[in-house]
């Protein structure tokens, strides 16, 4: 026996029957000759003996598919004149699970190369000198690459065992598991792994704008756990004790994937905080983030009911936030069974529908490789949130006009024809603005690259290649693929692509001419991160508040990040919550993890609490107020400086007029400054207005370009420049 090395870090994880079809498991008298089998689950037993038999012999009709029992990585894959035809997989764990005495092995199946549960990894038969002829698989378990340490499978397979010869079936519905839950002959039918990988990982195709709930700068984080969802703000070094942002528990019906995967964040009334929103069974509630907490969660959109069917996957995961008429408030957006369209938010509800694209049932959008590749992005630089999706064709895009979406853009022709209705494919559909030009470009795996499409005024033209990450070097792996994020790792305002492969992350930045690739932390399967309850966690996220997205996930201690240095990431910064010890490893809880920064696009200052020019600072520009109709000293209130009027060519009293009423002999209407036309409608010499908000004074005036005027220039080539917020 052929010994490898791998230390074990858990219990043996078994989620598939080896063998798919009608078996025997253990001794039986009539082995090896179906037609003699004695069908009762009596003959279903253990039959491991220590510094013996160490294993279970599975006794099965000849070709019968055998399927690996666990995910992990093949090693040992071959032929000995002992064990015949074997294959042996080591588990997330670090156990080895052996099959030998196989017909043949499955084709692709070879050292290296990662399975997953249930996936067909060769055939029973009879192969090898222990056989003795008679056909069966041997199955053993062992740790540490140590055979003859094996322990008895029987307490691992028993209780995943299907279809024991003579054993009826009981129907129950499809799930992703390797196994035939409805009876009908098939296993993971139905695209219910596509939909199963939607319910995991709403963070990635509907990712949140922001999860900086308190208005810092830095992206908190944010979850459901049995009690409802949380939410830790980040501090320096680390995050403050969580608050409770909904009740959205267990105990409330929370745990169905119908109503937590639905849970989105954005800002909802354009306060610059991250509000929380999901789907009951009635309607969709969000909860809204304040100075001290949040408000009690409120209706925000009646009737996205069960009732009206919104408890199918093909619309509850549609769901998304997004500001589509570019006034700062994220609308709800979502696919029923007609088409696309959102309502829009007027700050205390979702109201007004607008219709986008007719994505239909009928038309065939019902399929996830279709509905799972929604993505909404600003793809032509507008500030308003556009919509994309794959058709059988190919991508396309709709712009949005603050009405609705009436324009069409073609993108890539990434069609069903050349393969791309995989969801090894689809799924890694992502908008990321690569090149920093405030456009949204396509980037996506194929079965060669991760390339992406850059859009442009005219639509999308080049293609360029990110990395080589293809199905041969591995890439095909759900553990690799599922784990592709959008973030801005420099700092440099283009958005940056990590993903993970076997041994580590790897992160790569645009350098104006191409992508260069950095290493990132080494979340590598021989520590556990093959398991999607940690890599499917992986998030990028400004924890930090420095301008650079930190990578962060769920490992088995808790919430961890790392945090950027540009090129590379520092050392582990631990939240001590949301551990395996506390129940995490349940998908009710780790997929509803959310930790994400805000993409800040530079336009002038006003007053709004809000900082409009990404330089760190709010409101900054704030002057006396005067009479113009704006708040110039950012107090909230507008022209509250209102006087008597007197002679002095100003509007005193805030009435529209100057010197009204008055007779004012030798007074000159600008104010004494000259005879030029006033264009700043009397508020002041040398005053700039800026963008309807505050005013900047020059201190005085001059022959030259005043300081207010050079302020102005500033700004707006500010507003030519997208950068991030620090």
């Amino acid at each position: 026996m052929e010994v490898a090395t791998e230390a074990v870090r858990c219990n043996p994880v078994v989620t598939v029957y080896p063998v798919r079809g009608r078996h025997n498991h253990g001794y039986d008298r009539n082995a090896g000759n179906s037609s003699l089998w004695t069908c009762d689950d009596a003959y279903s037993n253990e039959d491991f003996i220590a510094g013996d038999h160490i294993g279970n012999d599975i006794w099965a009709a000849e070709g019968t598919p055998v399927v690996a029992s666990s995910a992990g990585r093949l090693t040992l894959v071959g032929f000995s004149s002992y064990s015949g035809n074997k294959v042996t997989v080591v588990d997330d764990c670090g156990w080895y699970h052996f099959y030998c005495h196989l017909q043949r092995i499955a084709p692709g199946i070879r050292d290296g190369v990662r399975v997953t549960a249930g996936q067909v990894i060769g055939y029973v038969g009879r192969t090898g000198s222990a056989s003795n002829g008679v056909v069966h698989l041997h199955y053993s378990i062992y740790p540490d690459g140590d055979y003859d340490r094996g322990v008895d499978p029987w307490r691992y397979t028993h209780p995943v065992e299907r279809n024991v010869c003579g054993a009826s079936c009981t129907p129950g519905a499809e799930v992703c598991n390797g196994r035939d839950d409805d009876c009908d002959g098939n296993s993971d039918e139905d695209d219910v792994c596509d939909v199963a990988l939607l319910q995991e990982q709403p963070h990635a195709y509907a990712p949140p704008s922001s999860t900086d709930v308190n208005a810092d700068g830095r992206a908190d984080v944010c979850a459901r756990g049995a009690s409802g969802v949380r939410c830790w703000t980040a501090r320096d070094g680390g995050w403050n004790e969580a608050v409770l942002a909904a009740p959205w528990s267990d105990a409330n019906g929370w745990g169905d994937v119908t109503n937590y995967a639905t849970i989105r964040m954005g800002d909802v009334n354009a306060d610059g905080r991250a509000d929380l929103c999901g789907r009951a069974n009635d309607d969709v509630w969000c909860a809204v983030a304040t100075a001290d907490g949040f408000t009690a969660p409120a209706v925000w959109r009646p009737a996205i009911s069960d009732a009206n069917g919104w408890n199918q996957a093909r619309f509850y995961t549609t769901l998304r936030l997004a500001d589509v008429n570019g006034d700062r408030r994220e609308d709800l957006c979502a696919r029923d069974s007609q088409g696309f369209g959102c309502w829009l938010s007027d700050g205390t509800r979702f109201d007004r529908r607008i219709d986008g694209p007719r994505w239909s049932d009928a038309s065939g959008w019902g399929a996830p490789r279709f509905y799972g590749t929604v993505r909404m992005g600003d793809v032509n630089g507008d500030r308003r949130s556009d919509v994309c999706a794959r058709s059988s064709a190919g991508i396309e895009c709709w712009l949005a006009d603050g009405e609705g979406f009436p324009t069409r853009v073609a993108g890539p022709a990434w069609s069903d024809e050349s393969g791309w209705g995989a969801v090894q494919y689809w799924s890694t559909l992502r908008l990321a603005d690569v090149n920093g030009d405030g456009r949204a470009d396509v980037c996506a795996r194929s079965s060669t690259d991760l390339r992406c499409v850059l859009a442009s005024e005219s639509g999308f033209g080049e293609t360029v290649i990110v990395a080589p990450l293809s199905n041969g070097s591995g890439w095909s792996d759900r553990a690799n693929y599922a784990t592709l994020r959008v973030g801005d790792v420099n700092g440099d305002g283009a958005d940056d692509l990590c993903a993970r492969a076997n041994a580590q992350v790897h992160c790569w930045t645009w350098d104006g001419d191409g992508f260069v690739g950095h290493a990132g932390p080494a979340w590598d399967e021989a520590n556990g991160w093959s398991a999607a309850h940690y890599y499917d966690t992986i998030q990028l996220a400004d924890v930090s508040g420095d301008g650079l997205d930190d990578i962060c996930a769920r490992a088995a201690v808790g919430w961890i990040c790392q945090p950027s240095a540009g090129d590379s990431f520092g050392a582990v910064i631990e939240l001590g919550d949301m551990g395996n010890e506390q129940g995490w490893t349940d998908a009710r809880y780790w997929t509803t993890i959310l930790s994400s920064s805000r993409t800040c696009r530079a336009e002038m200052e006003a007053c709004n609490g809000r900082d409009d020019d990404c330089d760190g600072e709010v409101d900054e520009h704030a002057v006396d107020e005067i009479c113009n109709g704006v708040d110039d000293d950012c107090d909230g209130e507008v022209d509250e400086s209102a006087s008597d009027e007197v002679c002095n060519g100003r509007d005193d009293d805030c009435d529209g007029e100057a010197d009204d009423g008055l007779s004012c002999t030798g007074v000159e209407s600008d104010g004494g400054v000259g005879t030029t036309p006033r264009t700043d409608g009397g508020t002041g010499g040398g005053r700039v207005r800026v963008d309807g908000g505050c005013a900047v004074s020059s201190g005085g005036v001059s022959s030259g370009p005043s300081a207010s005027a050079w302020w102005l220039v500033a700004a707006m080539i500010a507003v030519a420049a997208r950068r991030r917020r620090r």
